[in-house]
């Protein structure tokens, strides 16, 4: 009870835990976490170190496993599972093909924060908040953009040092590992997409 405060605030939701049928004195727990950068925090303060060594008879084995969009049941209406690294394929405006570079983008539970690295010649990297939910929507609001472009970086979306783009809002279509994010371009965050063109994005799982 007493580590409830400091696990919730560095974004663990949830935690339940189970005893041994044939040792009561076997111990599990599970955690859940809505952003994976607590976890190591948690789990490496002296303070829990130090409460688990009066409780157990040895240091506890701590495990991280990533969630799934694998088939589940007694959950309702459960989200779509987006998590894992994606590389974009290709970016169309309108139909048109666009050069991407090298983009990549990781997704860790439903809202939290990932990392866009774009072409790495020219070292470009965009970080941004994100929220999504299994009514379509994945609304991102960047964080911060960080450049350092060369001549090679001119026709790489996200690699121009432009100011950052504006929150925006994409619809998202999942089919296994394959990903669609599609929005209709209204303005500048939208470059090289014309107001009015359709924006689409195919990304493809790299892994869980």
């Amino acid at each position: 009870m007493a580590a409830e405060g400091a696990a919730t605030g560095l974004g663990d939701i949830a935690h339940f835990v189970y005893t041994g049928r044939d040792d009561e004195r076997a111990f599990l727990a599970f955690d859940v976490w809505k952003d994976p950068s607590g976890i190591a925090a948690f789990y490496g303060d002296p303070a829990f170190q130090e409460s688990a060594a009066g409780i157990f008879t040895g240091p506890p084995d701590v495990t991280v496993f990533h969630s799934t969009n694998w088939h589940q049941w007694g959950v309702s209406d459960p989200v779509a599972s987006l998590d894992g690294a994606w590389q974009v394929t290709s970016f169309t405006c309108d139909g048109t093909a666009m050069p991407i570079g090298d983009f990549s983008l990781t997704v860790r539970a439903a809202d939290g924060i990932f990392v866009q690295a774009f072409d790495p010649g020219c070292v470009a990297t965009l970080e941004e908040d994100y929220t999504y939910a299994d009514d379509g929507g994945f609304e991102i609001a960047p964080t911060s953009l960080t450049c350092d472009p060369s001549d090679t970086c001119g026709d790489i979306l996200g690699a121009s040092c432009l100011p950052e783009p504006p929150a925006t809002r994409f619809d998202w279509a999942l089919d296994g590992d394959g990903l669609v994010f599609r929005r209709t371009a209204e303005g500048p965050g939208d470059f090289p997409c014309e107001v009015g063109d359709q924006v689409e994005f195919a990304l493809e799982r790299t892994c869980i």
